[in-house]
């Protein structure tokens, strides 16, 4: 897991106990986020259990609310499916 993420619990409210494992990660970006902005996130994946299609998902947002400013916040979510 990258340095700049942090392990969260699957509701994001409460600190995750071990680097590892957490349902969710809250990773920092270090700076504004532009349209054209590309950024990576290095994680590992290890399955344990086989599950046909097994979907997640990947989102950015502020760390509190919304971005004020943008025009189009329905792109800021993106389906991740793994098979």
């Amino acid at each position: 897991m990258p340095e700049s993420c942090i392990p969260r619990t699957l509701s994001g409210d409460a600190y995750y106990q071990g680097r590892t494992g957490a349902p969710r990660y809250d990773c920092r970006l270090p700076y504004w986020v532009l349209e054209n902005t590309e950024q990576s996130f290095a994680f590992k994946l290890r399955i344990d259990t086989v599950v046909p299609s097994a979907t997640g998902e990947v989102s950015i947002h502020p760390p509190f609310g919304e971005f004020r400013h943008d025009p189009d916040p329905a792109n800021n979510t993106a389906v991740l499916t793994v098979n």
